[in-house]
């Protein structure tokens, strides 16, 4: 065989692992692009004395070529830091109150599914209550095996009944030494409150008397 031949065979061969690999790498992007969406983020109830059970709804968005199976549950919430993710079991009696259309959902192809949350308030104490509704993808042929990936929706329940609010300053730091100015600067709150609040503060930085610059955090 001439050597002029051998390089023929070779241009052929390269080609045709190219043809197959084209289809492959293709999918590959595609299902990487593909996955399931929640709207929206987060659900804040506020039930009144006069108003015990309040419905909202969040819509689940599938991309994927194939239906997909999702498992929905309330857990609770870290509520020790500033992220709010789930943190297993919800307290039994807060648990009753939160009631779900569905539990085992399949959203199909391409598609939209729209599931209903509902808040029973009357047994509810007055003040803030926090949750997380976890929707668990199960294993299928889109994912790989023993992957399951989850989507955390956090909802605020607040009965306003004998809110209470209470914001303290318990610790400063502050980020500069005998001859600079702060850099940085760490403020510790605590919330003594039956309810959430969310800290808002404007920070001024002064020159002697001369107002330097001016922010809100």
């Amino acid at each position: 065989m001439k050597i002029s031949n051998i390089r023929v065979l070779v241009l052929t061969f390269l080609l045709g692992i190219s043809t197959l690999l084209i289809p492959v790498s293709a999918y590959a992007a595609s299902a990487q692009d593909a996955g399931i969406s929640v709207a929206p983020a987060q659900l804040e109830f506020n039930i009144d004395s006069n108003i015990s059970t309040q419905t909202k709804t969040i819509e689940i968005s599938n991309s994927y070529d194939v239906s997909q199976r999702l498992s929905a549950e309330f857990q609770a919430i870290d509520e020790t830091g500033a992220r709010l993710v789930p943190n297993g079991a919800l307290e039994s009696s807060f648990a009753k109150t939160l009631k779900l259309s569905a539990t085992d959902i399949v959203v199909p192809a391409k598609s939209k599914y729209t599931l209903q949350i509902a808040v029973d308030g009357s047994s509810l104490k007055g003040g803030g209550h926090y949750a997380s509704l976890v929707l668990t993808q199960r294993s299928n042929s889109v994912l790989p095996q023993g992957y399951r990936s989850a989507i955390a929706i956090n909802l605020f329940v607040i009965k306003n009944e004998n809110i209470r609010t209470n914001m303290m300053l318990t610790g400063s730091t502050f980020g500069n030494t005998l001859f600079s100015m702060p850099s940085t600067a760490t403020l510790t709150f605590r919330n003594l409150g039956n309810t959430h609040v969310v800290p808002r503060a404007s920070v001024s930085v002064y020159d002697k008397e001369e107002l330097v610059s001016k922010a809100v955090v």
